[in-house]
């Protein structure tokens, strides 16, 4: 194959091929035999798996993200604040400088935030752990037998978790972008953000109270 009419074409086709053998490689079972469907093509208890392992590592991760971002946001916040108390008015109001250094503190402390945004939404005693949602909601999960089905749902779970702690990260950049000037965020979506992804992070908690709804 001939990359001289358009090389970022040629090395682009070159990285997918690549990509496309790994997967092959990493699901043998996939390249053994041929599947009837396309449904055949992904173990789907497999997949789940595997991107459960893969997000217990980029969750941590992501919270080292969050945390130097929230530093960052403090520091920004303070030299803000400190321009204001020289500059007078000139550099705007003090709301700004005040998001950035909440902000910045919510999200060093996001794990903590997100504790207190469901003790807040839901009272009692409920844990995070996907592991206990067979005892935590038994009534919405006895049609799910076996134990590949139970280690797709807790896989399926622990992404759901995930997804709402970007939710609670992205809610903290848009209450912050709300109070800064020529910004088209809003406190709303910020606090949508936020309780959603409070949720989702407690998903086993609000299908517990779903079960005990039900069962009643």
């Amino acid at each position: 194959m001939s990359c001289s009419p358009n090389p970022a074409t040629c090395r682009t086709a070159a990285a997918a091929t690549v990509m496309l053998a790994a997967w092959l490689l990493a699901m043998p079972s996939m390249a053994a035999e041929p599947p009837e469907g396309v449904w055949d093509l992904i173990d789907l208890t497999t997949l789940i798996l595997r991107l459960k392992l893969f997000l217990s590592d980029f969750w941590m991760l992501v919270e080292w993200i969050a945390w130097l971002t929230g530093a960052a946001a403090v520091v920004i916040g303070v030299n803000a604040a400190g321009r204001r108390a020289d500059q007078g008015p000139g550099q705007g109001g003090w709301a700004g400088p005040i998001a950035w250094m909440l902000s910045g503190f919510a999200l060093l402390s996001i794990p903590k935030l997100v504790d207190s945004l469901t003790a807040t939404m839901i009272p009692g005693q409920w844990t995070h752990a996907t592991s206990q949602i067979f005892s935590t909601a038994p009534n919405l999960m006895a049609a799910f037998d076996g134990a590949a089905a139970a280690e797709t749902i807790v896989g399926i779970l622990r992404i759901i978790q995930f997804i709402g702690f970007l939710a609670v990260f992205r809610g903290i950049l848009l209450l912050n972008a709300a109070a800064q000037p020529a910004q088209r965020a809003t406190v709303g979506a910020g606090m949508t953000h936020l309780a959603g992804g409070a949720l989702a992070v407690n998903i086993s908690a609000v299908l517990g109270i779903l079960d005990g709804l039900i069962s009643a």
